[in-house]
């Protein structure tokens, strides 16, 4: 999740809002209908949001998704989306490059895509088996360098990508989850964690935000 702490989270802020106001938006990959991140943007988007889920019978589970479908098979027309949100998707598809070709299939021209992918972060694929429908219930595939996006988008203008650095406090609530946040909240730490949320861990990229246009 990208907090409000993020020195990057501004800049999604702002990318989400000029998504917010196209005509057509479909969120791709999502586990329900503005998950996550997407949770406390809903009043941007009015009737032009759509959420396009995973296919129900890989993984039997309620959603409130608009559609269900394979990523790399959209059962969309060519052209006819004005904006895409895929917010940590790709690294649970087999062929992302086969996913953005279809992002880029269905884009209007000068369309926008917002999508994030992990780079430094720990392996959350989980087993089918297990029937929670999040992106946690599937195979984990890939990790994105900077290098590896420029390839993926390479049909794309106007292309960003923005690494999501660490904070140092963040830092420390990944490596020592639960234990050490008692610790944290205590009013003793309350100066030195403040202090910490402002220090960057050194090459401590998390993720990476895309921004791009067709």
């Amino acid at each position: 999740m990208l907090t409000k702490n993020n020195p990057s989270y501004d800049f999604f802020k702002d990318e989400l809002e000029k998504i917010a106001k196209l005509d057509l938006v479909l969120d791709l990959g999502t586990s329900s209908r503005f998950a996550k991140e997407l949770a406390d943007f809903k009043s941007y988007f009015k009737d032009n949001y759509f959420a396009l889920g995973y296919d129900p019978k890989i993984c039997e589970s309620d959603s409130d998704c608009d559609i269900d479908g394979d990523i790399t098979k959209l059962p969309i027309k060519n052209t006819c989306v004005d904006g895409i949100i895929c917010l940590e998707v790709l690294e649970h598809v087999v062929n992302p490059f086969k996913a953005v070709d279809e992002m880029y299939r269905i884009l209007k021209p000068k369309g926008q895509i917002l999508l994030s992918v992990p780079f430094l972060a720990p392996y959350h694929g989980k087993s089918l088996a297990k029937q929670n429908f999040s992106h946690d219930s599937y195979p984990d595939f890939w990790r994105f360098t900077h290098q590896g996006l420029e390839q993926l988008f390479h049909k794309f203008k106007k292309v960003k990508i923005i690494p999501v650095t660490n904070t140092l406090a963040y830092f420390v609530y990944d490596v020592f989850p639960g234990s050490i946040i008692p610790i944290l909240n205590s009013k003793l730490m309350q100066s030195l964690v403040n202090k910490l949320m402002k220090k960057q861990v050194p090459c401590s990229t998390r993720r990476h935000i895309v921004v791009a246009q067709k």
